[in-house]
């Protein structure tokens, strides 16, 4: 779901208003690349509540992640649209056998922000085929990764409720690993500070910051925007 999301802000408040500490959460960019398309701008906001993605080439569409509930919204403000992911556990088995490792090395290459934590470089296998990478900052920004975590196993069982679909010219063990079997496990090392793999994706951190508070509006789902499950086309 790279490439659906809007502009997170922060938020105007008086000096004298206390402000309430879940609502205050961690502001993030990041530059992407999918393969074949140009870098695009990604910005995250992560809270205790909620986190919302927005792509700044798409500022009025944006992913609401409720860490509460557990469930995904795709807003669209063109088609007034909100596909809901709800979470449900995989059940499937995997079609082929997935051996998911990793080899770990030392990295220098860690984000301003980060300096005073121990980074990492992990490359990742599927069946000994090497096929993700990431540079993590160890004990950096625990919560947004657990919100990664919470995120990406959302997503893991909303893609495996269409495995049965996938022919087996198409299964691919690392993309099986990463995207349903193991869709947290390169989280379990640290904060990613980059991201790529073997096809052209590519994602790394260019900001954080930290004590943000959004916009309330910004984590709020139009009222009139219709709402149906992932996949299914809203009446």
């Amino acid at each position: 779901m790279a490439g659906i999301v809007g502009c997170a802000t922060e938020a105007t408040h008086s000096e004298d208003a206390p402000i309430d500490p879940t609502k205050v959460g961690v502001s993030l960019l990041y530059a992407e690349k999918e393969a074949g398309s140009p870098e695009s701008g990604l910005r995250l906001f992560v809270n205790a509540e909620f986190m919302r993605i927005d792509d700044l080439s798409a500022p009025n569409d944006f992913i609401l992640f409720d860490r509460k509930k557990r469930t995904i919204y795709n807003v669209i403000a063109a088609e007034k649209s909100v596909a809901v992911i709800s979470p449900r556990p995989v059940t499937a088995t995997a079609p082929i056998p997935i051996a998911f490792t990793e080899e770990k090395h030392e990295s220098a290459a860690i984000t301003r922000g980060a300096e005073n934590t121990k980074g990492y470089y992990y490359k990742f296998f599927a069946n000994g085929v090497a096929c993700y990478n990431v540079v993590v900052a160890e004990n950096y920004l625990p919560d947004v990764v657990n919100a990664f975590k919470e995120f990406r196993t959302v997503l893991a069982g909303e893609h495996a409720t269409s495995l049965g679909n996938l022919p087996p010219d198409r299964q691919d063990a690392c993309d099986l690993a990463l995207n349903i079997f193991y869709p947290a496990h390169h989280l379990d090392f640290g904060f990613p500070v980059r991201e790529w793999d073997d096809k052209g994706y590519s994602k790394f951190l260019r900001e954080a910051q930290r004590g943000v508070v959004i916009d309330p509006e910004m984590l709020k789902i139009p009222a009139d925007y219709a709402r149906s499950p992932f996949g299914v086309k809203p009446h």
